[in-house]
């Protein structure tokens, strides 16, 4: 009987510690209590991209954390949270083809190959400071970034790379209200649910890389 209730004490204690890695304050040391999280600044070649960027990274500190997390700039908050978007700057550049399709003669028209399989990287910087003022901001908003760490605010920089990849749409337009019409808006759909899947998996990876690391 002593035996199963120390085993089972065991567990208990087992379970109970599970949870606190989780559910602690990772920058407690740091006198790190709650932050601010603005909009990411977006200067990649995703419009819009700072929305579902910033609420995966928010969502994540929210649901794995004790800190209490603050919408857009706060004077109240003990850090901010800054989170910068970016990617290559041309579309030629941004935008790799990794599979096409033959499209066949309908109508009179010659057979040819039109893309299907499109894919693209995205790069996201985190930073955490303390109470930074303008200047610190306008820092960090310039080219900065990889000395970012020395910055005795700054509590970590962490950069994370990501790529993916999405199936386009395909279907040939006889005219200004055929198939192409839809194609153009199904392959926008498309698009922003690999973006969405992006932001979330940055989010997964800030949480083991970053979270799990303190």
């Amino acid at each position: 009987m002593k035996i199963f209730t120390l085993l089972a004490l065991f567990l208990l204690s087992s379970c109970a510690g599970y949870q606190f890695r989780y559910q602690n304050n990772p920058f407690a040391a740091y006198g790190i209590n709650s932050i601010a999280i603005p909009n990411f600044l977006n200067k990649s070649l995703v419009p819009n991209a700072s929305t579902p960027f910033t609420e995966s990274i928010s969502s994540v500190l929210s649901q794995n954390t004790t800190l209490k997390i603050h919408s857009g700039n706060s004077t109240r908050a003990d850090a901010t949270l800054i989170g910068i978007i970016s990617s290559l700057d041309r579309k030629s550049s941004f935008n790799q083809t990794t599979g096409r399709t033959l499209i066949e003669d309908r109508g009179g028209r010659r057979d040819f190959y039109a893309p299907n399989q499109t894919s693209y990287k995205m790069t996201l910087n985190i930073i955490l400071i303390k109470k930074p003022t303008q200047l610190d901001l306008q820092l960090i908003n310039k080219d900065f970034l990889p000395y970012l760490d020395k910055h005795p605010k700054v509590v970590f920089s962490k950069v994370i790379n990501l790529s993916t990849s999405y199936t386009r749409f395909l279907s040939l337009s006889s005219g200004p209200n055929g198939a192409g019409v839809t194609n153009a808006t199904q392959n926008r759909e498309i698009f922003n649910k690999s973006v969405e899947s992006l932001a979330s998996s940055a989010g997964s990876t800030f949480r083991e890389t970053v979270l799990n690391a303190f």
